[in-house]
């Protein structure tokens, strides 16, 4: 297919102009990286002569033929690809006509941009809306597997008070109420005691008001007196 052709099935490219453009573009680019390599390797090597100069230079061109040589040869069977089979139009391949009688209620049935936004808008909110849902999903289902948990404690509570026999339980029971009597009874004892020892100890101190309170022990009351001590309380 001729050239022009090829254009119009191609909309108004050219294939060999396009390829010729690309193999260009990568030589100039492999062009320039070479020179940035040469100047870079003169500011490393700092202040050296001419022929050292001139030296570097040449070990530069060296490696850029070498990288043409092999790049041409790539670039090459890429130009051979394309034309063979990216831009290959059949022969006797032409396009449709276009229909342009439709092109005014086409545009007429276009959305506007306002448009667009609006339905991105209306998008935004069924995706928040769904992202609410998911994390109060999320929620019940956390609180159904701790109720699961504490179901399933039950349950194995009550199949292990099931396999306990009834003897077992009603011995368990009465040592616990035997404890509790023995408690209640500790209870009642240091009780009246505290209040014993709180009426000796006020009776002391209103009998007594001269009297030396350090030799009246708040817990044993007057069993901590000398003799002489509880005569001198006597004679009072």
């Amino acid at each position: 297919m001729e050239d022009g052709e090829s254009e119009n099935v191609f909309g108004n490219l050219n294939p060999q102009l396009f390829i010729n453009e690309v193999i260009n573009c990568v030589n100039d680019v492999v062009d320039e990286g070479f020179e940035v390599f040469e100047q870079e390797a003169l500011e490393v090597l700092g202040n050296v002569n001419e022929d050292e100069v001139n030296q570097l230079r040449k070990g530069v061109s060296c490696i850029s033929s070498i990288i043409h040589e092999a790049l041409d040869k790539r670039l090459d069977m890429w130009e051979t690809y394309s034309l063979q089979h990216c831009f290959s139009v059949p022969e006797g391949f032409s396009l449709p006509k276009t229909d342009t009688s439709g092109d005014t209620s086409m545009d007429h049935d276009a959305l506007t941009d306002a448009e667009l936004d609006n339905q991105l808008d209306s998008l935004r909110e069924k995706l928040s809306e769904e992202g609410r849902k998911s994390v109060e999903l999320q929620r019940e289902l956390h609180a159904e597997r701790k109720q699961s948990m504490c179901a399933e404690l039950v349950n194995e509570s009550l199949k292990q008070l099931e396999q306990t026999p009834v003897q077992d339980m009603q011995d368990m029971f009465q040592e616990m109420m035997k404890m509790a009597a023995e408690l209640q009874v500790k209870m009642e004892s240091r009780k009246n005691k505290g209040l014993v020892e709180m009426e000796n100890s006020r009776t002391n101190r209103i009998y007594c008001p001269n009297n030396d309170q350090t030799l009246v022990h708040h817990m044993n009351g007057f069993s901590d007196m000398d003799l002489g001590s509880l005569q001198e309380f006597e004679n009072f």
